[in-house]
């Protein structure tokens, strides 16, 4: 229907009836439907509609959709409409339109920052909602790089973030967008050292054993520190409150997800800056993973078993070619990655006081 254009008809009709709106509604489901409504004014008629006319659910889903792709996220973020609707999501505690925003702000960052108070209401609201619009706010907020945590004074929210991974019975979409926010927020140094403020470090590396069968909170946490140890106070202070930080990493270097592991190395690499005696273990106990590594392929490659030779000579022969340094620093694409792989691949954390002498 929208290869003739149906849905430039069905735009240009005023009053739109809620038969219409259904139908642009359906039409969004169609990836390649939203991309042709993106040439259109489609998305500014739906976002006067939802200010000027009050809620309608139609519409607010139809926002929903359209705001994950580029153009229309670029519309909702816009002076125009962003502070509005991030206004009226709050007053109106609607779920739906918070996924507008947050979907709008994984794609794009608002034109204007100038919406401190509106960042501060989010921070008092949050605590006091449901899970579903706890997880969506906060991870709304992980989204926006403009915020100055510092100067925003919000530290009994603060306090509640990392609280919520501290509770056994927080849900676990909630814990996730926390660790979200708290990533973000330490990626500059001075909201680093805020947060580290209200005993992060445990309740981080209980959370990691705690959920170590679960490839999304293995990953967010192993960033989560990675961005910690980005800082040279920062890196000290977490070394200083948990020594055993490296070996937790050491550990993961084992792991099944190549992702977690391109983490682990990022971060082993920070970590290794902090003084001489910590890079000599860790690259010690580098080449033993990767020596034991290697005697298990020679091992197989000997005794192969009947259904297995192929496997193994390939499995040897990507041994000879591999380059004995695999440090890849690209966590970029690692952390956009739509698919962690298998979540639930087998990881064992138990204590780090291991023979050493680890997201």
């Amino acid at each position: 229907m929208t290869h003739f254009g149906l849905h430039q008809t069905l735009i240009k009709l005023n009053p739109l009836s809620s038969i219409t709106w259904s139908l642009l509604y359906h039409l969004s489901l169609d990836d390649r439907a939203r991309i042709l409504m993106s040439r259109t004014e489609v998305m500014h008629v739906v976002l006067d509609a939802i200010l000027k006319e009050g809620d309608h659910a139609t519409k607010i889903a139809l926002a929903v959709n359209l705001s994950t792709t580029l153009r229309h996220s670029k519309i909702v973020v816009s002076d125009k409409y962003f502070s509005g609707i991030l206004a009226k999501a709050l007053s109106k505690k609607d779920l739906n339109l918070m996924k507008v925003l947050r979907n709008a702000t994984n794609l794009c960052q608002p034109e204007n920052s100038n919406f401190d108070n509106l960042i501060r209401e989010c921070c008092q609201v949050i605590p006091k909602m449901s899970e579903c619009f706890q997880a969506e706010t906060v991870g709304f907020l992980s989204n926006l790089e403009c915020v100055d945590w510092v100067q925003l004074s919000v530290r009994e929210f603060l306090s509640w973030v990392i609280g919520c991974l501290k509770t056994a019975s927080c849900a676990p979409n909630v814990q996730l967008s926390a660790l979200l926010l708290l990533a973000r927020i330490s990626c500059k140094l001075e909201s680093a050292k805020l947060i580290l403020e209200f005993s992060l470090v445990s309740p981080l590396l209980a959370l990691l054993r705690a959920q170590q069968e679960d490839d999304e909170f293995v990953l967010q946490v192993l960033y989560l520190l990675y961005q910690l140890s980005r800082h040279g106070e920062s890196r000290h202070l977490i070394l200083k409150l948990a020594p055993e930080i490296p070996a937790y990493l050491l550990d993961l270097m084992t792991d099944q997800n190549a992702q977690v592991r391109r983490v682990c190395e990022a971060t082993l690499d920070l970590i290794a800056e902090e003084d001489k005696s910590r890079k000599e273990m860790i690259k010690e106990e580098r080449f033993r993973l990767q020596n034991a590594q290697w005697i298990e392929a020679v091992t197989k490659s000997r005794f192969p078993s009947a259904g297995n030779v192929a496997s193994s000579n390939s499995s040897l022969m990507g041994l000879y070619l591999r380059d004995a340094d695999m440090l890849d620093h690209e966590l970029s694409e690692v952390m956009s990655a739509s698919s962690l792989g298998s979540p639930h691949s087998p990881r064992s954390l138990g204590s780090p006081e291991r023979s050493l002498d680890v997201y």
